[in-house]
């Protein structure tokens, strides 16, 4: 997967798809598209309009607050890089939703989501980072959640993930059905949520030991 932008692409060897509200209208792109990504014309427009009445700060603390609870809460990383996996996220110059899309995906698989540039077959990965976004889709995703005793965000969602697992399995067993490769699947997203925790942990006490 690789995020770029519409006048940055100049391929048409790579599976594309547009991201944002307008289906990359104004870019006069025609193909494929990728609905459950796009930022609602709401927050694109309030987004804008603050630019003139926000810091830049607050204005993207804001639009990252919006696009998770609007979009990335409700879809789930797994399955969206799974059918993204080999496709180009086309989008404008400087839109925000691409950097959390790619800090999303790192936070809770633990992927790396480059920018990219494009000419015929040859991809150019760029160096096209927002230090702060991470900070605020974190804030985000942490607030008033029940961590359930975990500090790491990609250590719940394996634990959750596990969870879900293990109620599929009950309900197997409950008709009377095998539920066993459903709970065995459970049993491997909580070791790989511990696995998650003390890899978190041990990072953050090696950043605060430099």
């Amino acid at each position: 997967m690789v995020i770029s932008t519409y006048k940055d692409w100049n391929s048409k060897h790579y599976k594309t798809v547009a991201i944002t509200a307008d289906r990359g209208l104004g870019a006069d792109y025609k193909g494929d598209v990728y609905v459950p990504l796009m930022p609602s014309l709401r927050s694109m427009r309030t987004w804008m309009e603050n630019k003139d009445n926000l810091s830049k700060e607050d204005n993207d603390r804001r639009f990252a607050d919006d696009y998770y609870h609007e979009v990335l809460e409700k879809l789930d990383a797994d399955t969206v890089y799974r059918e993204l996996e080999n496709s180009v996220l086309l989008t404008y110059e400087g839109r925000l939703e691409t950097h959390l899309i790619a800090e999303w995906l790192h936070i809770l698989l633990g992927v790396e989501v480059p920018f990219g540039v494009a000419h015929e077959f040859a991809i150019i990965k760029t160096k096209d980072s927002n230090p702060n976004v991470s900070k605020y889709l974190e804030e985000a995703m942490r607030h008033d959640r029940n961590m359930r005793g975990f500090t790491s965000l990609r250590a719940l969602y394996l634990f959750e993930k596990g969870e879900m697992m293990e109620t599929k399995g009950y309900k197997l067993d409950e008709k009377g059905l095998d539920g066993s490769s459903y709970h065995q699947l459970a049993c491997y997203y909580r070791c790989d949520a511990d696995e998650a925790e003390l890899q978190y942990s041990m990072k953050k006490k090696g950043k605060k030991s430099n």
